[in-house]
């Protein structure tokens, strides 16, 4: 019976814990959004991923996408210095055993 007891007041605790930090409110809302739609999405989950991150979810999205894009052109840039230096150390090299 304690281990009873035991688990029951672990849930109840973990509740609180939810609660008291705004979990259960924001899943809560996320729901009552997705019941109040008419058209039902196709793909629930989504849906619940898109609205419980909300814009924050959207803009590190975003930001991680043009970071991407940011380092593909660095490495572009870093690879046509790279040419470019090899090129001028033969010339240097070329240079100084003349």
């Amino acid at each position: 019976m304690s281990s009873y007891q035991s688990i029951s007041q672990r849930k109840e605790e973990f509740r609180k814990y939810l609660e008291s930090n705004g979990v259960v409110d924001a899943i809560t809302k996320v729901f009552v959004g997705l019941y109040e739609q008419e058209a039902r999405p196709e793909d629930p989950l989504q849906y619940i991923r898109q609205n419980l991150g909300g814009k924050e979810a959207e803009d590190l999205q975003k930001d991680n996408e043009n970071l991407k894009n940011e380092i593909k052109r660095l490495t572009e840039r870093l690879s046509q210095l790279e040419t470019q230096n090899d090129a001028d150390q033969e010339e240097t090299d070329e240079q100084n055993e003349a």
